[in-house]
């Protein structure tokens, strides 16, 4: 009998010990460890009891990286941030100016101000004179924007991030009227290839606020346009004459032209242009859907002339060999082209073929019209 109840009491504490290492590792090494007792009761079931909840990991509440943490004691001094004004407001500015107003503030606390950030905004800047503020002391927030090229009011929001209990988030509203100060006539140039100068007509520039200005530099998209000016020149109104460079509108026809000024609130103006291209493709490219590899496809592409001229075609070719040309047939102010595209053997792991249909104009002109067939999709 004393044979078996040492028996028993041994199992009990084997088992005891064996559902305490299960607990241990539910738990984790700070969990509380069951320590097996000696009895000499008669031996019992021993059920192994559910792990207690784990503890959340020493990080898990920690802030993000760009976050800030203020700890306050409602007890202790405070401090205060007070604004003349919560709105940074530059009134009327000039279009692609950049400009900068101050916001003063103090502190009206018993405890040192910390400005700990200033969250900038689209175009916007904030600078501080001062970061740490004594009790009665004051700061200077320098706002900095950069304005929009077009007219109309602008609204941005900026936020600064201080240590006070009571306004840790400080909200700074920004506004401004962006108001056109030179007057520009016209606003886009329409050019025509075949009138002389492109028919480009005069450029008026008018100072709206009657403050006078020179001109600095003009550039155009692809040095398409040029433009005689003298630098040395200040005036309140300039009368500018465009001139077209022939080779480059052809590969330039349409962008801006940008005209720089020395006017303090209009650094620079720009004009637009568009000039009617000497040709035109229809369509202008040709997409195939449910390609099959070596099953043709008959298309027609027209070569048109926008201005009524007559022309020659010297040639007409695809150097991917996907495009036959059928027949060639003049037609009013062009020609007119039927084409056979056959579709290529299909390569691995692709569902796509491209060429490019060329026609070759007497004058040294070369057209292009993209080819871009997609293959039938098969099941797998």
């Amino acid at each position: 009998m004393k044979l078996n109840r040492t028996v028993s009491i041994v199992l009990a504490a084997i088992l005891a010990g064996v559902f305490c290492g299960c607990e241990e590792q539910a738990k984790g090494p700070s969990g509380p460890v069951v320590e097996p007792q000696a009895t000499t009761a008669e031996p019992m079931a021993v059920k192994p009891q559910p792990p207690e909840p784990a503890e959340p990991a020493d990080d898990a509440n920690e802030p993000v990286s760009d976050a800030i943490v203020v700890v306050i004691d409602p007890n202790a001094p405070a401090p205060k941030i007070v604004f003349d004004s919560m709105t940074a407001d530059f009134n009327d500015v000039g279009p692609g100016t950049r400009q900068t107003v101050e916001v003063a503030f103090r502190n009206e606390g018993k405890a040192p101000l910390n400005i700990l950030r200033v969250d900038d905004c689209c175009g916007c800047t904030g600078q501080l004179t001062k970061q740490v503020l004594a009790p009665g002391e004051s700061g200077t927030l320098k706002v900095a924007c950069t304005f929009a090229s077009r007219p109309g009011a602008m609204r941005r929001t900026m936020y600064v991030n201080t240590n006070d209990p009571n306004n840790l988030k400080a909200t700074i509203a920004i506004k401004a009227n962006i108001v056109q100060k030179i007057g520009i006539e016209p606003t886009t140039l329409s050019l025509f290839l075949n009138k002389e100068n492109a028919g480009c007509e005069p450029i008026k520039l008018t100072s709206l606020d009657g403050r006078p200005f020179s001109i600095t530099a003009v550039n155009a998209t692809a040095g398409a346009l040029t433009i005689d000016f003298d630098p040395a020149a200040k005036a309140t109104e300039f009368v500018l004459q465009p001139k077209i460079v022939p080779d480059r509108l052809k590969t330039g026809l349409s962008g801006f032209i940008e005209i720089s000024l020395t006017h303090p609130d209009a650094q620079s103006v720009s004009v637009g242009f568009n000039a009617l291209p000497r040709y035109k493709l229809s369509p202008p490219q040709v997409i195939v859907f449910n390609a099959e590899a070596g099953k043709p496809i008959e298309r027609k592409i027209w070569v048109l002339n926008n201005y009524e001229e007559a022309f020659e075609i010297t040639s007409a070719s695809a150097p991917g060999g996907t495009v036959e040309v059928l027949k060639q047939s003049e037609i009013t102010n062009g020609y007119q082209f039927e084409v056979r595209i056959t579709p290529p053997k299909e390569e691995a792991n692709k569902t796509v073929f491209t060429d490019t249909f060329t026609v070759n104009i007497r004058d040294g002109e070369t057209l292009t019209v993209p080819i871009r067939g997609f293959y039938m999709r098969r099941s797998p």
